[in-house]
């Protein structure tokens, strides 16, 4: 299938919700990349930040999340856990001088048998970096990722990719297994 025929999947399921994982496999570096330009268009009209795009080159896998609710649950909790701890002077408040959290950041800087590979996590940790700490590393020292389409064997591929394809830099892989209910 080629790249030309998924971008409409893509953007179907991006618009609609559905599925809330979108997988292709066998696809190469290029076909990926014109995937990626495809959805960065302005003229698209996609709401880019309502999506998380992985592509693990040494599998050929391009994942496209829709976050759900449930999804972001545990990033929220992990913020207002930070933040209470700040408040109990469990943290520092000078920490936040030395790095930032944020979500849906794009890191494809990867090495290894990892190099190509394009994740954006629920929620990473950026150290800041360098003379008087006035930039970002170049990968967070912590990431959080969650899910519930997907088996643990996949969620701990996605922690080699994060750690491996990093040099180690990512110390911390979080990860959340949602299951859903049994009715």
């Amino acid at each position: 299938m080629s790249a030309e025929d998924i971008l409409p999947q893509v953007e179907l399921a991006i618009k609609t919700g559905y599925p809330e994982l979108f997988v292709r496999d066998v696809l190469d570096q290029e076909q990926f990349e014109y995937i990626l330009k495809s959805l960065r268009r302005r003229t698209n009209y996609l709401n880019r930040d309502s999506i998380r795009i992985h592509w693990l080159s040494s599998e050929k896998r391009l994942k496209v999340v829709m976050p759900s609710r449930m999804h972001v649950c545990v990033a929220a909790w992990l913020l207002k856990n930070i933040f209470r701890a700040i408040r109990l002077k469990l943290l520092s408040k000078d920490w936040d001088h030395t790095m930032d959290i944020m979500t849906g950041t794009e890191h494809q800087n990867f090495v290894g048998r990892h190099v190509g590979s394009f994740k954006e996590p629920d929620m990473a940790f950026l150290p800041f970096a360098g003379p008087g700490r006035k930039k970002y590393a170049a990968f967070p020292s912590v990431v959080l990722e969650s899910g519930w389409n997907e088996s643990i064997a996949r969620h701990e591929e996605d922690a080699r990719v994060w750690q491996e394809g990093s040099g180690n830099a990512v110390r911390v892989m979080l990860q959340a297994k949602f299951h859903e209910p049994d009715n």
